[in-house]
């Protein structure tokens, strides 16, 4: 990544200010524009086009893919920064602990305020099927899920020979230790 255009900032004292930083590389786009008061309060913004794997930094086993574009506000004090935004995901994959294969071909929208991205109708396919998910994803301190799923046509293998084509409606929870999967669903 390099910048695009100089990227002058003003520093007084604890008081911060960029205007504008711009930049690009060949598989990613970044604008920052933000400031730091006197008082601590931050006030700025963002405008990013990255890779998914990134979020990897957040949850390095999910080995994410994809195509991932942010635009958020920054707000909040140096001691309780908040982040809101909305982000979209397209022709993602991520692999989450207990599952037999990575979740693939994710596109969708997330919203993020503060510690919590809500999900609506992301759909996936998983296991030859496909589905959408619902719900939110706690992100500190630690990664916590509540997700419902809405799957058809997912094949999961229950013996040796027998793998069923399942159709229904999950609820994934839980921190990333010890998620918990319940629901209802019917074989095919």
């Amino acid at each position: 990544m390099s910048l695009t255009n100089p990227a002058p900032f003003t520093l007084q004292g604890l008081h911060f200010e960029l205007p504008g930083l711009d930049l690009s590389g060949p598989s990613a786009q970044l604008f920052l524009r933000g400031s730091r008061q006197l008082d601590g309060r931050l006030s700025g913004n963002i405008s990013a086009s990255v890779p998914a794997s990134l979020v990897g930094i957040l949850w390095r086993e999910a080995a994410p893919r994809g195509r991932l574009e942010v635009v958020g506000e920054i707000s909040g004090t140096e001691a309780a920064p908040r982040v809101e935004g909305v982000l979209r995901l397209e022709g993602g994959s991520l692999r989450i602990p207990g599952l037999p294969a990575p979740v693939t071909g994710i596109d969708g929208v997330a919203e993020l305020a503060g510690d919590v991205m809500s999900l609506r109708k992301v759909r996936f396919a998983f296991q030859g099927g496909t589905g959408t998910c619902s719900g939110q994803l706690r992100l500190w301190p630690a990664l916590e899920l509540d997700l419902a799923l809405n799957v058809s046509g997912v094949r999961w293998p229950l013996t040796q020979g027998f793998e069923p084509s399942l159709d229904g409606e999950l609820r994934l929870g839980g921190d990333l230790s010890g998620l918990q999967l319940s629901g209802q669903l019917s074989l095919r």
